[in-house]
């Protein structure tokens, strides 16, 4: 009910319409995550229109968080009628093989991962893995992962140009193959949870 009211008491509704991007029920996870967080550096990864900074925003700003969100895409899309550049950092720029770099300057408690590329989405989830860093993962639907299979002679071919989406092949790949067909996993570090739910949300969260 709380999550309701709140989502039905500002224009993200409108929002979400704006683009692929967060739907209800998958804000309703970042909702619970973000709940009882006192203070969150937040890198995103894949930035479009500014859809899922707004959602991080205002969510942040609902719950009283101290939000230091960094967004990095290569190319500057982010409409005014969804977001205020002036709340978050854009950087516009390809930080693939430099991802160690900026994580060491900005260092993050919360990665969101939206920009698909192979090579990109492996180094950053295995710095978070290694740095025990929660992080989100975008489009983990099970149609998005046949697609990306398809696109990708079955996953043979990871070059940036075939338009695949790795972030599930590379959860399963980096933390375990059953949530290629499951929902959830669990082990002595980490809790997963998906929403499959439209493009789908995966949330990894390192038990402390």
């Amino acid at each position: 009910m709380e999550f309701d009211d709140f989502f039905g008491s500002n224009n993200l509704p409108e929002i979400l319409k704006k683009a692929k991007t967060l739907s209800k029920n998958e804000c309703n996870s970042v909702f619970e995550y973000m709940r009882g967080k006192k203070e969150i550096t937040l890198f995103e990864f894949g930035t479009q229109k500014g859809c899922s900074a707004a959602v991080f925003l205002q969510i942040g700003k609902y719950f009283g968080i101290k939000m230091d969100l960094h967004s990095w895409d290569i190319k500057d899309l982010v409409q005014k009628s969804v977001v205020n550049k002036k709340d978050f950092t854009l950087h516009i720029e390809d930080i693939t093989n430099r991802e160690r770099v900026v994580f060491d300057k900005y260092r993050p408690n919360l990665v969101f991962l939206d920009a698909h590329p192979y090579e990109l989405t492996k180094n950053i989830v295995s710095i978070c893995l290694e740095r025990k860093i929660d992080f989100m993962c975008h489009d983990v639907s099970l149609d998005i992962y046949e697609r990306t299979k398809n696109r990708t002679r079955n996953l043979s071919d990871k070059s940036n140009g075939n338009g695949g989406t790795w972030e599930l092949p590379i959860m399963g790949e980096l933390i375990s193959e059953s949530l290629l067909t499951h929902d959830s996993f669990e082990n002595e570090k980490l809790i997963v949870n998906c929403v499959r739910d439209k493009y789908g949300l995966a949330i990894i969260k390192f038990k402390r």
